[in-house]
């Protein structure tokens, strides 16, 4: 069921937040980017102070107006309990045709509900050359497996000449920090519940195949199979979440087992009709084939939604 990338982070969901995010900047769509952040979420992006999703959404459509063939890059650096810090590179060119490669670092801090009422952005800009560019995936979309992320300060060409030789055999011989990302089929189910929480059904449903088996445990009238992309929208998720104000699904763990991704984590929200909180662990099973989810089977304590009623 529906959910987000929520706070108290582990490292793999941590690393998944900050995949969904460099996704979404990489879309260059200023709505999408603005889901994911609170209705009055403050930021300082270089020098520029910004409040609320309005703001927001004007910013980075001037941002996108200025920077030609934007393509980013992020990378998680540490994280803390609803914090998160991240580094990131991206490269651009101006109207005049000079690119540049913008060199920065964040820091986030989230909501309850997973997502970021925070952001302080540091960035600097370094003019290259057409030939060094790193990164030459199609504009406006996601960042390839395999292409360059984000390029470690001793890997850059631009060191400064000078530098003691000590220090520069310190930093050269200092081993890379082992590759650490969710795979794709962990990233498009992750990017599943990212999107749903932030209200983009067409995003989310894109990923079930127009034939998907959805298999929903619980009681009548939900519980049972569904069989296509259209019956899973209006006989399930728009059902069962139009029974609560507030609901969220946390997903807590992703497990990885090549086809199939299993997605653990707590559904809570409000029931309209009592006005009670319920909660219930789930454990959803995705299977996985070209891109695309042929099959979900939706395993929750339900029990504890149909009796919180009467608590």
């Amino acid at each position: 069921m529906p959910g987000a990338i929520l706070s108290q982070f582990s490292i793999e969901t941590a690393l998944l937040k900050v995949r969904a995010a460099e996704d979404a900047w990489n879309s260059r769509d200023p709505d999408r980017v603005a889901l994911a952040y609170t209705q009055d979420s403050l930021w300082r992006n270089r020098t520029a102070f910004i409040r609320g999703r309005d703001q927001i959404r004007s910013f980075l459509a001037e941002k996108w107006r200025k920077e030609h063939d934007y393509r980013l890059a992020k990378e998680l650096w540490g994280f803390r309990q609803n914090r998160i810090a991240v580094r990131f590179q991206y490269e651009w060119r101006d109207d005049t045709g000079q690119w540049f490669r913008s060199y920065g670092n964040e820091l986030w801090e989230f909501d309850d509900t997973g997502l970021m009422r925070r952001r302080e952005a540091s960035i600097n800009d370094l003019a290259i050359t057409e030939r060094e560019r790193r990164f030459f995936w199609p504009p406006g979309s996601p960042r390839p497996e395999g292409a360059p992320g984000v390029e470690a300060p001793n890997e850059s060409p631009h060191l400064v000449e000078g530098i003691p030789s000590a220090v520069a055999g310190v930093a050269s011989s200092r081993p890379k920090p082992a590759a650490c990302s969710p795979s794709p089929n962990i990233r498009l189910i992750a990017g599943f519940f990212e999107s749903i929480r932030n209200g983009d059904v067409p995003g989310a449903t894109g990923i079930l195949a127009t034939d998907v088996d959805w298999l929903e445990s619980g009681l009548a009238p939900l519980g049972g199979r569904y069989r296509g992309r259209e019956s899973v929208v209006r006989d399930v998720l728009i059902p069962f979440v139009g029974q609560f104000t507030e609901f969220s699904a946390t997903p807590e763990r992703f497990i990885d087992a090549g086809d199939e991704v299993i997605a653990c984590g707590v559904y809570r929200g409000t029931l309209k009709s009592s006005g009670r909180r319920a909660e219930a662990r789930f454990m959803n099973l995705f299977k996985v084939r070209h891109g695309v989810v042929t099959c979900v089977e939706q395993l929750a304590d339900t029990a504890h939604f149909v009796a919180a009623p009467n608590r």
